[in-house]
């Protein structure tokens, strides 16, 4: 029985990673604490909202830092990731019962990280696979979809639009009622350290260097 279209809009936290195999997502997850700490003067930092997120999180840097390796590839199961932006402390104007007062917050946006198989996504298989159903379901409740396109892997398989096509209708039949979807969209082009993708984005001129 088809699914029928959803009429309600998409949670606000919630961010899934779509791409095919080895297009980067989970080493895009492990580089980001490491992203953040190089840059203190963002005032960002990373936390793990449960055990299991943040053992994550201390697993992906030893990896990196210390092995010196790439995170392994998800390839069996979802891997849900709830960590959280912390931002510096800042006082806000807030009404409490007859008057506005003021308060100390600190700055936080929590995130719903999402990072299933390449796999799950292929368009080959799409249809009937219980980690391309979680998938989707994933992706419906998400309010963001980054999605990652390796130019290596496309040179070599050409995969990147079977990975997205068939995800992106299934979406669209059960949350995109009026033909669109209500999703904020990243794209990430990832390998960009990779001499012939770095070569390429020069020669075109798409790419540009900090003076620092």
């Amino acid at each position: 029985m088809p699914a029928r279209p959803r009429t309600d809009p998409p949670s606000q936290q919630g961010i899934t990673l779509l791409g095919g195999p080895r297009t980067g997502k989970t080493t895009f997850l492990a580089a980001l604490q490491i992203a953040l700490l190089r840059e203190e003067q963002l005032g960002w930092a990373l936390d793990g909202e449960n055990p299991g997120s943040t053992q994550a999180m201390v697993r992906f840097m030893g990896t990196m830092t210390e092995d010196h390796e790439f995170p392994k590839a998800t390839v069996a199961q979802m891997e849900n990731y709830k960590w959280s932006l912390t931002g510096d402390k800042r006082r806000v104007w807030e009404w409490d019962r007859w008057r506005f007062r003021r308060v100390t917050k600190v700055k936080r946006i929590r995130l719903n990280l999402v990072d299933g198989p390449g796999g799950a996504a292929n368009s080959k298989h799409i249809f009937g696979q219980g980690l391309a159903a979680q998938l989707i379901a994933s992706m419906s409740d998400s309010a963001g979809l980054i999605i990652f396109f390796d130019p290596l892997t496309e040179v070599e398989t050409g995969q990147a639009f079977q990975h997205l096509y068939g995800a992106l209708m299934v979406l669209r039949s059960q949350v995109g009622s009026d033909g669109k979807l209500p999703h904020h969209v990243a794209v990430c082009i990832t390998k960009f350290d990779s001499i012939p993708v770095y070569r390429s984005a020069r020669a075109l001129r798409v790419s540009m260097r900090d003076p620092e």
